[in-house]
C-alpha cells in the first residue's frame, strides 16, 4: 500500500529549468513540458514550482498557460505577503529586544533572492536558541499567536518541545525551532553564531542568514525529503542562490558544519534529469571519502533520532489496556496494529508495517462514489468505508475507503466539533498529508495528490494527549470527491 519514492522523472527536470535556467532556455523547456503534458495533469513537483516559473517567464509574450501559472503565483504571492505583514509587530519586537532570531527556510530563500511571493511556502521558519525560546513565545502569543504544539491538558507532566514549536494567527502560521534541538544542528547553531543578512521588507527589518546557510539548510532539506516535493524544490532554491554565494566561504562552512553529503546527495540527484548545480566550490573527492561521509552523516542522524526514541514512545503510549483491545478487538491486522502503538505510532512504522495492498484495517469491499458523505465513525456500516471501532482507546481516528484506480486526486472535507477547537494531523496509508489547525481559516479540505486505489486515513494528535483532551471524534462527517 505504501510506495517508495520516485526518482525525479523527465517532467521534474523540466519544471526545474523552466525556473531557474536562463530565459530563451527557460521558455523552451516550458513549451516541451507542456508540449508532453497537459497542465491539468502536471505532477506535485511543477504544482511547486508554478509560481517560481511564472516569476521567472511572465515577461514572455508568448507563454503557454499565462493565465494558470499567473493564479499560481498570484495565491502565493497573497499568502507570503499576508503571513509577513501580520509578523511585522513580532520582527520589531524581537529587534527592540535584541533578540538573535534568524528567519530561515522558503521564506528567508525569496527574502534574500528579492522575490517574495514567487515561492510555495507553508509558514514563516523562525529560529531562535533554547535560551530565548520561552520569550519568543511570549512575543508571538502577546502579539495574538496561538501555540498549537502543547497541551494545556494538567494530565500531563512535560511541556517542553522537542525540536520546535508552532503557532497561527488564523491561517498565517509561524514554526519557531530551537537551534540545539532541531537538526541540522551544527549549521543552524553557526546561523545564529554568525551576522545576520538585514532585510527590509515593507519599512521593517528582518534577520536571515547569509545565502552560504540558505543553500546548506536547502541541500538538507532536499536530502531528507520528509515531503514529496522537497527535492525538486531544494534543487531550484540551490541553483538560484549559488549565484548569491562565495565558492570559498560555502566550502569551509559545509566541512564546518558537516553538510557536505547533503550537498553531494542532491547533485546526484540534479544529473538524473541532467540539471548539474552551479560551481560551488567543493574540492573533488574520491567515491570512497564521500562514502565514508555519507555513512558517518547518516550513522549521526541516526543516533539523534534514536536519543528522542524513547521519550516520544512514552508520551504516545495509550496503556496496557488499549493493547490488550486491540489484540482481541480489533477488526483487522491485530498484530501489526499492536506494534505500531506500541513502537510510538511513527509514520515510518506505519508504512513498513503496511503490506503492498493491505493497511491495518479490512480493505472496503466496493469503490466509494465521488460526492459520497459518511460518518466513518458513526454506527451505521457501509460497504465502501472500514473504520477502527477502538479509535477512542487508541486515540487514533483510522477509516478506510476504496475510489478509482484512475483517479489522480482525492479530497476529503473533514468536520467535527473537536476540530473547531483543537488541532489534528491527517495521514494516509502512512504518509503525512497535513496538519490541521484551529481557527486557521480552512474549510477542513484535504487534498491527496496521486492517490492510491485505497487510502486508509489516521487523524491522531500533534502534541502530547491524553483521552481527556482529545476529545471524541464518533461525530466527524467526511465529504469525499476525487476526480
Amino acid at each position: 500500500m505504501s510506495q517508495p519514492k520516485a526518482q525525479l522523472t523527465v517532467e521534474d527536470g523540466y519544471a526545474i529549468r523552466s525556473a531557474t535556467a536562463p530565459i530563451s532556455i527557460a521558455h523552451q523547456n516550458w513549451n516541451e513540458l507542456l508540449s508532453a503534458t497537459d497542465f491539468q495533469h502536471i505532477n506535485p513537483n511543477t504544482q511547486r514550482l508554478a509560481p517560481m516559473i511564472y516569476h521567472h517567464l511572465k515577461d514572455q509574450g508568448d507563454l503557454f498557460e499565462r493565465e494558470r501559472l499567473r493564479g499560481t503565483y498570484k495565491y502565493a504571492w497573497a499568502k507570503n505577503l499576508r503571513m509577513l505583514n501580520s509578523l511585522n509587530p513580532v520582527f520589531a519586537e524581537l529587534n527592540s529586544r535584541s533578540i538573535n532570531y534568524r528567519v530561515i527556510k522558503g521564506i528567508a530563500v525569496q527574502l534574500e533572492l528579492g522575490f517574495v511571493g514567487a515561492r510555495v511556502v507553508g509558514d514563516v521558519d523562525i529560529l531562535v536558541s533554547q535560551n530565548e525560546i520561552n520569550i519568543v513565545r511570549e512575543i508571538l502569543e502577546s502579539n495574538g499567536f496561538r501555540c498549537n504544539s502543547l497541551s494545556t491538558c494538567s494530565r500531563h507532566t512535560s511541556q517542553a518541545p522537542f525540536e520546535a514549536l508552532n503557532f497561527n494567527l488564523g491561517d498565517n502560521h509561524v514554526d519557531v525551532h530551537v537551534a540545539e534541538l532541531k537538526d541540522p544542528k551544527a549549521l543552524l547553531l553557526e546561523m545564529l553564531k554568525s551576522a545576520p543578512n538585514v532585510i527590509e521588507n515593507r519599512g521593517i527589518l528582518i534577520q536571515v542568514p547569509a545565502p552560504e546557510f540558505l543553500l546548506l539548510h536547502s541541500a538538507f532539506h532536499g536530502h531528507q525529503a520528509v515531503s514529496d516535493t522537497d527535492l525538486v524544490q531544494a534543487i531550484a532554491d540551490i541553483s538560484l542562490l549559488a549565484t548569491n554565494c562565495e565558492p570559498l566561504k560555502l566550502t569551509g562552512l559545509a566541512k564546518k558544519t558537516k553538510s557536505e553529503s547533503d550537498l553531494w546527495h542532491v547533485a546526484a540527484e540534479a544529473k538524473h534529469v541532467d540539471i548539474v548545480l552551479p560551481e560551488i566550490g567543493l574540492a573533488a573527492t574520491s567515491k570512497e571519502e564521500r562514502f565514508i561521509n555519507n555513512t558517518s552523516a547518516s550513522i549521526k542522524d541516526f543516533a539523534t533520532k534514536v536519543g528522542k526514541v524513547p521519550a516520544i514512545v512514552h508520551d504516545r503510549y495509550r496503556g496496557n489496556s488499549a493493547l490488550a483491545h486491540v489484540l482481541g478487538q480489533f477488526s483487522g491486522r491485530k498484530a501489526a496494529y499492536a506494534v505500531w502503538l506500541g513502537l510510538g505510532q511513527f509514520s515510518a512504522v506505519e508504512r513498513l508495517l503496511m503490506s503492498k495492498e493491505r493497511g491495518f484495517l479490512k480493505t472496503p469491499a466496493k469503490v466509494c462514489m465521488s460526492g459520497t458523505s459518511l460518518l466513518p465513525f458513526g454506527s451505521t456500516a457501509s460497504d465502501f468505508v472500514t473504520s477502527s471501532q477502538l479509535a477512542a482507546e487508541t486515540l487514533d481516528y483510522r477509516f478506510a475507503i476504496r475510489i478509482d484506480p484512475r483517479a489522480r486526486e482525492l479530497v476529503l472535507t473533514l468536520d467535527a466539533e473537536f476540530l473547531h477547537s483543537s488541532d489534528a494531523f491527517v495521514y494516509s496509508n502512512g504518509r503525512p498529508i497535513t496538519r490541521m489547525v484551529a481557527g486557521d481559516g480552512n474549510s477542513g479540505e484535504v487534498i491527496i495528490r496521486n492517490p492510491d486505489t485505497v487510502n486508509e486515513i489516521s487523524i491522531r494528535p500533534t502534541a502530547r494527549v491524553c483521552a481527556e483532551c482529545f476529545t471524541n471524534l464518533v461525530d466527524l462527517k467526511v465529504d469525499i470527491r476525487w476526480a
